[in-house]
């Protein structure tokens, strides 16, 4: 004991020596308390002596100064401060927050905490009110001091998972740091889950795009498509329509229906073409659904392609029979035969004539004829429109010729449409007379056709003729002959009666020369008389004058072919020979040795 009591003496007369040699006489402050508490600390565990004992106030030496004043506490042990927890759980919403602190002791002065706000996943001021840097004094007294928070609220769900943010103290006056120093503030949401939004319904198709491919005129070809519905709606389908040509719809389950989601309905087409050519359109659906409190348009269109096809009928179905039986007539002959297969040479005649008609099928039969190439055919339901190249004046019989303003072209044409007819090719016909009074009409029969190339087409019976409108015969200014018909005689008789007059009163009777003269006037008067009711009217057409030439029969073309007129030796066959060659027709093998047949010149192909 008497060890221990030396060392407390030697631990006061340290801390005299250290209290004179500060400033003055003054008492130490709150730092120098704790300096001298912390020494007094070591040396008490040097001495072995509990820290605890502390020397009291009566222990310890006080200067002159210090009796005069009341006796400041020298050797305080600091005020620990921390947070009580490292997390502070919190639901949005809760309006204020308090966050405790901790204190190892009550204070007996102020102690003022500065802190700061450090942000996380939570933001300001939605989830939580932040006020930067914050400074909290502790009075006295106080046992449970907190730093207050404000946490609002939000109608915003941000998840199940807390949003956070922290609280630091950087720096204690009065005080000392404690063992925790940060405390973590998590704000749970309190806002329900929303629904899952729903995926707007959308229809589609398989296939996506319909082609038919190419299908023969007259036949039909079938293509399912299956609709179906993706989405979390239901889609409401109203009407089902197709806009390509010559597609129909056969059958479907999609008229009219609700598709709920992963639902499907079926549809039905048919392309059934009757012409070559490509046909194309698109396959609508029309549907509606609401997502998300939306009407919503959920139409679907499926493009559709398809290409007839026309059979071309065999413009000679016997070809190969007839080169077949020459073929075997040179055999029979005991010719030499090449071991070599001679190509079969094709027969001259490539177009269809009168001669392979049906003969059932005249007036009266119901019987369908033969096929026909319409591609070089003008047919009778054709005009041909013409313009008048010379004025017409019906007194006497004359020609008139019209050039054909336009081209004309084949009746029908799937692959080609050939110019028959050029424009500026030449009509040739002619005319009669009106037939009596009160005509006002002019018939034309044109005999003749001349093409620009130098081809020409007979025409014996002759196409009649119609005026722009396609009424028949050729109308024009009328001249009746009003004044040869009445004017003479009128004048005659005129002259009779005033001869009658001119002769004197009371005369018995006239002399033989007036006799004769009054009867010979009246003889002349009425042959000229019967001689006018005759004259027919005359009618007159200008140049320029607009018509048509109407076909009364089907006029077919066959491919240019040069052939002459007559007889033709030497040089003139050598020369038609060289023609030949470079046309796409040759003459058959079964023409007479008197050369080719005599015919008109035949339209060229086009």
């Amino acid at each position: 004991m008497a060890c221990r009591s030396f060392y407390r003496s030697l631990a006061v007369t340290v801390s005299i020596l250290a209290m004179l040699s500060s400033s003055g006489a003054k008492a130490a402050n709150d730092e120098e308390t704790g300096l001298f508490a912390s020494l007094w600390q070591v040396l008490g565990e040097l001495w072995g002596s509990s820290p605890d004992e502390i020397p009291t106030e009566q222990e310890m030496p006080v200067t002159t100064e210090s009796k005069s004043k009341s006796s400041p506490v020298l050797f305080v042990q600091p005020i620990e401060i921390s947070f009580d927890n490292g997390v502070i759980d919190v639901i949005e919403g809760s309006g204020k927050l308090e966050v405790p602190l901790h204190l190892s002791a009550a204070p007996e002065r102020e102690i003022e905490i500065s802190y700061r706000i450090e942000r996380g996943t939570a933001s300001s001021p939605e989830d939580f009110v932040d006020s930067g840097n914050g400074v909290l004094t502790i009075r006295p007294g106080e046992a449970n001091p907190t730093i207050l928070q404000s946490i609002p609220d939000d109608t915003d769900y941000e998840g199940d998972v807390p949003e956070n943010y922290y609280i630091e103290i950087i720096s204690v006056k009065g005080g000392s740091f404690g063992t925790r120093n940060r405390v973590e503030v998590r704000i749970a949401d309190n806002d329900p889950k929303p629904a899952p939004r729903q995926k707007v319904g959308r229809l589609t198709a398989v296939p996506s795009m319909i082609d038919f491919g190419k299908v023969d005129a007259g036949s039909a070809y079938d293509v399912d498509v299956t609709v179906r519905q993706t989405g979390d709606t239901a889609i409401q389908i109203g009407a089902v329509e197709e806009t390509a040509d010559r597609v129909r719809i056969v059958s479907g389950t999609c008229n009219s229906v609700e598709l709920s989601a992963g639902a499907n309905c079926t549809i039905r087409l048919r392309f059934e073409p009757d012409s070559d050519g490509l046909f194309e359109g698109t396959l609508l659906i029309q549907g509606k659904t609401e997502a998300n409190g939306d009407q919503r348009i959920a139409d679907l269109r499926i493009p559709l392609r398809g290409e007839g096809h026309l059979k071309r009928p065999d413009p000679d179905p016997y070809r190969q029979l007839r080169a077949n039986l020459q073929l075997n007539r040179r055999l029979s002959k005991g010719a030499v035969v090449s071991s070599v297969v001679q190509p079969v040479k094709p027969s001259p005649r490539e177009y269809i004539t009168q001669q392979d008609y049906d003969p059932n099928a005249a007036p009266g039969n119901a019987h369908v004829t033969l096929p026909i190439d319409l591609e070089r055919m003008i047919t009778s339901f054709q005009s041909i429109p013409c313009v008048l190249e010379n004025s017409i004046n019906s007194q006497h019989p004359g020609q008139a010729v019209c050039i054909v303003e336009q081209n004309v072209y084949s009746y029908h044409g799937f692959k080609h449409r050939y110019v028959l007819i050029p424009g500026g090719s030449k009509f040739q016909g002619s005319y009669t007379p009106l037939a009596k009074q009160g005509d006002t009409r002019l018939s034309i029969l044109w005999q003749r056709l001349l093409k620009p190339d130098g081809s020409m087409l007979m025409l014996p019976d002759g196409l009649p003729t119609q005026d722009a409108m396609g009424r028949t015969s050729m109308p024009g200014e009328i001249d009746n002959r009003m004044w040869e018909q009445f004017g003479t005689p009128i004048f005659l008789t005129g002259l009779t009666a005033i001869a009658s007059e001119l002769v004197p009163q009371g005369t018995e009777g006239l002399s033989g020369a007036e006799q004769i003269l009054v009867e010979g006037e009246s003889r002349i008067v009425t042959q000229m008389l019967s001689n006018n009711l005759d004259l027919k009217p005359i009618m007159t057409i200008p140049t320029g004058s607009r018509l048509t030439v109407k076909p009364t029969i089907d006029l077919i073309f066959e491919p240019t072919r040069i052939r002459v007129l007559g007889r033709s030796t030497g040089s003139e066959q050598a020369n038609l020979k060289d023609k030949e060659a470079n046309n796409s027709q040759k003459a058959d093998d079964q023409g007479s040795s008197s050369g080719p047949p005599s015919l008109a010149a035949q339209p060229t192909t086009h």
